[in-house]
């Protein structure tokens, strides 16, 4: 979701209006299901290891972090801190790209003591949840720019606990329809732009 709240409008503004686009919110694996069977011509996803090699080919679209923040108490301090034993944690669905990623770096950081309070594979849902005061979430830097910036959220490291994520295109490498070929040359080159 935050992926195409965040990149599909810079990507549709910039195409030639001679594409039409449908977009479906779905699970990777039902996806990639629906790009080997032809159902569909592109996915646009986090990197996923599966989809770098053959049958498949991919245009890197950019490159963000995920930051752990939280709401301000209101003195422009952080609600929460991250050495607070049993901060509670907001925290995306246990089997989606951003909830592998950061389930992995609480793992290796036993330091940290919490207790996960909410759970949600939607970052938008996360970041008002972290907003109203709720708790940590590791959130996109492209989705919390503004919130940061207005002093909403307030990013607790900066360092050891970003955690480093890509978005990609995907699609089959095998030829595709004069208007998907179009679309593919067309998002390659604005892929330094994004």
């Amino acid at each position: 979701h935050s992926l195409s709240l965040g990149l599909l409008p810079t990507i549709v503004k910039q195409m030639p209006t001679q594409f039409t686009y449908a977009v479906e919110a779905i699970d990777v694996d039902q996806a990639v299901d629906m790009l080997r069977e032809g159902q569909s011509d592109f996915i646009f996803s986090y990197h996923d290891e599966n989809l770098q090699q053959a049958p498949f080919d991919n245009i890197r679209l950019f490159e963000s972090r995920l930051f752990p923040v939280c709401a301000n108490n209101g003195r422009g301090e952080p609600r929460y801190t991250l050495e607070q034993p049993h901060f509670p944690l907001l925290n995306y669905s246990q089997n989606s790209y951003m909830g592998r990623l950061i389930n992995r770096t609480l793992t290796r950081h036993a330091e940290l003591s919490f207790s996960t309070f909410f759970v949600s594979s939607m970052s938008e849902l996360l970041k008002q949840v972290a907003m109203d005061g709720c708790g940590i979430a590791w959130l996109p830097e492209y989705a919390i720019r503004q919130e940061i910036t207005d002093g909403r959220l307030i990013v607790l490291d900066a360092d050891e606990l970003v955690i480093p994520i890509q978005a990609y295109a995907y699609r089959m490498n095998t030829r595709m329809s004069q208007v998907a070929e179009t679309f593919w040359r067309d998002l390659r080159g604005l892929q330094a732009a994004l």
